[in-house]
């Protein structure tokens, strides 16, 4: 991560199991184990998919799972009242990421 990323790692940790089983994981599943799904996505979606991998250089699965972790990071920091500002490089231009 550079300087401007996410200090507190704590955010990107899976999210805890809550008393009313919101954002809990499935019981007696670990992060480690592995379940094969079939989804389906708009074909669009699974082109950006794509894109997304091959220029991080990983598998599409990999790309889906970062995808999904940082939903997961951004959803805890705007339930703990942060907000998401977009800072363009020249400091000149900022941009809020409001949340549906």
């Amino acid at each position: 991560m550079n300087a401007t990323a996410v200090q507190d790692r704590s955010a990107l940790a899976p999210p805890a199991e809550s008393s009313s089983g919101a954002n809990a994981s499935p019981p007696n599943l670990k992060m480690t184990e592995k379940v094969k799904v079939t989804f389906q996505l708009p074909r669009a979606d699974l082109e950006l998919l794509q894109a997304i991998a091959a220029e991080d250089a990983v598998s599409v699965t990999e790309a889906l799972r970062r995808a999904i972790r940082t939903e997961v990071m951004l959803r805890k920091q705007f339930e703990e009242g942060f907000r998401l500002v977009l800072v363009s490089a020249d400091k000149k231009t900022q941009r809020e990421l409001v949340r549906w």
